[in-house]
């Protein structure tokens, strides 16, 4: 897999997943809610997300711009990841690919994250070698893909974690909504096969029926699993203090 990939002062690798939680408030607001909440669970939180889409006013940039500084003041040194997740794919935002090139490039050009995650359905709609770009300003890329609607076959899985590392993604990221205990161990089969052959992976069961895959990374090869402040911003995520006590 080459060299330690670093997400600021985080090491990710196989065999010690790491936590993430998300900001996901609607307001200013709330946002500083957030970060309080970060404050007091901060020993469980290896690295933070804000997930733009969920802030109502995402499209202006200037209030963007002062809510990252709010952001980064509180947080310190925690690595921080850039991600606007589209309604396609379980988020809150409806945009014109333009707008959506546009964000990720102003995500990069503030200099602010450690990573920026790209929808792979998308990566064809803009402009060529983006990914490439983005890593050459010193920011990491998560290609991600997520199904709300059901869990693939195990090869299909694969495959989209491989069209993940095709793109020059950093980090290659599957959430999938199982139907059945199957569901479950066919993603944790999708993620041991695939897992760090060519760039770290990121697997999600998702809903309750998927809860153990957010606990078992070290033994499925994921590298990092998403916990909530308090509330969730995705199905089957559990409050980050009990995700680590949990964890194995």
């Amino acid at each position: 897999m080459g060299e330690q990939l670093m997400l600021g002062q985080v090491s990710i690798k196989e065999g010690t997943p790491r936590r993430c939680v998300s900001l996901s408030g609607a307001t200013t607001a709330a946002i500083a809610a957030e970060l309080k909440l970060f404050k007091q669970k901060k020993a469980f939180v290896d690295v933070l997300e804000w997930r733009v889409d969920c802030f109502v006013e995402w499209s202006n940039e200037p209030l963007r711009q002062e809510v990252l500084t709010i952001i980064k003041a509180a947080i310190g040194t925690t690595p921080l990841i850039f991600t606007c997740r589209t309604r396609a794919e379980g988020g809150q935002a409806t945009l014109s690919t333009v707008t959506y090139e546009e964000l990720l490039q102003w995500a990069s050009a503030t200099g602010s994250f450690a990573a920026i995650d790209i929808e792979l359905a998308l990566l064809p709609q803009l402009a060529p070698g983006l990914c490439s770009r983005i890593r050459q300003q010193g920011t990491k890329v998560i290609v991600s893909h997520h199904n709300f609607e059901r869990t693939p076959p195990v090869q299909t899985m694969v495959n989209l974690l491989e069209a993940g590392a095709d793109a020059e993604a950093d980090i290659t990221k599957l959430a999938v909504m199982p139907h059945s205990k199957l569901d479950v161990l066919r993603l944790i089969e999708a993620s041991q096969r695939y897992a760090c052959q060519r760039v770290p992976v990121i697997t999600i069961s998702m809903g309750a029926l998927g809860q153990v895959s957010r606990l078992i990374g070290s033994f499925s090869g994921s590298v990092m699993t998403f916990g909530a402040l308090e509330a969730t911003s995705a199905p089957g995520q559990l409050e980050i203090e009990q995700l680590a006590r949990q964890m194995y």
